[in-house]
């Protein structure tokens, strides 16, 4: 009874983890979506969980996609991403986060209201050895001017159809609420990708930081995960479609 008991449990817990991660809370795009093509990626966020902003953010794509830093001459050092002042040259993309600050005093000291948070993402030297690249993201307040960043890391993976990770940690710390008030994530949008062309041997070569893959079956798949500091992760597995 007990051993019923217990997989019906795990079996639950199982179908609910489901539920959530068939919930299309994110979605991600490239242009133009041709195989083997140098492209532009859009992703769009809108975190789940009512009551808790995401700690992480795990990206991942399908084998076959090219991740070339040589797209960018110019990498945001360490010492300039913590000064909040990545050179222009390195930077890749970048898009607006759409936040909602409350009163958490009771009763509330004024109503909710919105905030916008521009995202400026620059590219970076790798952050571990074996790393493909790291990226900055800079966040700055609108209504504000508060600024914050974190930097990310891009590595090769293995991982079932992903070839290509992407990952940041501690976003719920990088822009904190005034005391007195608190602020949740509403919906995330970023646009990123970026091309060079030089001069080698007389010839003119182009660096795409992001490449298609060269093969495609009809559409392409990706996984993003949000992670969170008192519960369990939510994942969802979407597709790009494509053309070859």
């Amino acid at each position: 009874m007990r051993r019923t008991a217990a997989i019906g449990l795990v079996a639950s817990a199982v179908l609910s983890a489901a539920a959530v991660a068939a919930t299309p809370f994110a979605t991600l795009s490239v242009s133009p979506n041709k195989a083997g093509k140098g492209s532009k990626a859009t992703l769009d966020i809108t975190p789940p969980k009512a009551d808790q902003n995401p700690r992480s953010i795990t990206l991942r794509v399908v084998k076959g996609v090219k991740f070339d830093p040589r797209a960018v001459a110019v990498k945001c050092t360490k010492q300039q991403a913590d000064g909040n002042k990545c050179p222009s040259a390195s930077r890749i993309g970048g898009g607006t986060t759409n936040a909602t600050v409350s009163s958490t005093s009771n009763p509330p000291l004024f109503s909710p209201m919105g905030v916008s948070v521009q995202v400026d993402l620059f590219l970076a030297p790798p952050q571990k050895s074996g790393d493909r690249a790291g990226v900055v993201a800079h966040f700055k307040v609108s209504q504000t001017g508060q600024q914050g960043h974190v930097i990310g890391r891009v590595t090769a993976i293995d991982v079932g159809p992903y070839g290509l990770q992407t990952r940041f940690d501690n976003l719920d710390t990088v822009l904190r609420p005034p005391a007195g008030t608190k602020a949740h994530v509403d919906h995330v949008h970023l646009v990123y990708g970026v091309h060079r062309t030089v001069k080698k041997n007389g010839k003119t070569v182009r660096y795409d930081l992001i490449k298609n893959p060269k093969q495609c079956g009809g559409s392409w798949p990706y996984q993003l995960t949000l992670g969170y500091r008192t519960s369990g992760p939510v994942t969802y597995k979407g597709s790009i479609a494509c053309t070859q």
